[in-house]
């Protein structure tokens, strides 16, 4: 990403971090692979992950991710500590993802996620955030509610952004599951790309090759990369 300049002028210094410096997270995507999807639909939502997963600073350490397909059962297909610091190897092992079929039950995916992807023990951090997407085209069968367990994952430190693609969903669960509406994209498969990208450079995890860094500060005149002004991981102190 290439950054644009910035002139900001204040009667104070203001000095910016690096983003390398700043909060680590850990983030697993919860994918609907159910038979409403697709085999045609599935290989663009993996193409879209894969996007997602090139903007996202994951060769440093600072971001991990981790993958579960759900339809009418749930697999785990890479937990948080499987492929840390290493983008490659996260890219080959969502290319061989396969596609099944099923019934779409998206609440007991999200427990699965929560209790058995979210742990010490398969790579969660404790200085890191936990972010939950659930991506979804179909209505859920779940007995189980979404809302409920969307309440447990807050409870638990876990922040839930939903992806509705389509128009043949719940609109208003996905939008209660959601930790805000900001954390709701509405988008469709041929769109999913950029718009899922868009959405996961608002929600805190650092962009790939963002460096915020002071260019320079006589006279409390700063000239900055323009994109650190919006990005989420690069702070500024006034003094």
């Amino acid at each position: 990403m290439t950054c644009g300049l910035f002139l900001l002028i204040d009667y104070s210094y203001i000095y910016f971090t690096d983003c390398s410096t700043q909060s680590k997270h850990d983030v697993i995507f919860v994918v609907d692979e159910s038979g409403s999807v697709g085999a045609a639909n599935f290989q663009k939502t993996k193409d879209a992950i894969k996007k997602v997963l090139v903007s996202l600073d994951i060769d440093s350490g600072l971001i991990r991710v981790g993958i579960l397909c759900y339809s009418s059962s749930n697999r785990i297909i890479f937990h948080l500590e499987d492929h840390d610091s290493d983008l490659a190897s996260a890219l080959t092992a969502v290319d061989n993802i396969v596609y099944q079929k099923g019934g779409t039950y998206i609440a007991t995916a999200m427990k699965k996620a929560r209790q058995d992807m979210f742990v010490s023990n398969k790579g969660d951090r404790t200085d890191a955030s936990n972010i939950m997407v659930v991506m979804t085209d179909g209505i859920s069968y779940d007995d189980y509610s979404e809302e409920d367990e969307a309440n447990l994952c807050r409870a638990a430190g876990i922040k839930v952004a939903s992806v509705a693609i389509g128009s043949n969903l719940d609109e208003t669960m996905l939008r209660n599951i959601a930790y805000s509406e900001s954390w709701y994209l509405q988008t469709d498969f041929d769109s999913l790309g950029d718009d899922f990208v868009t959405l996961m450079e608002a929600l805190g995890p650092c962009p790939s090759g963002i460096q915020c860094k002071i260019i320079f500060s006589k006279y409390n005149i700063a000239i900055v990369p323009e994109t650190c002004m919006s990005c989420p991981c690069c702070k500024f102190i006034r003094c």
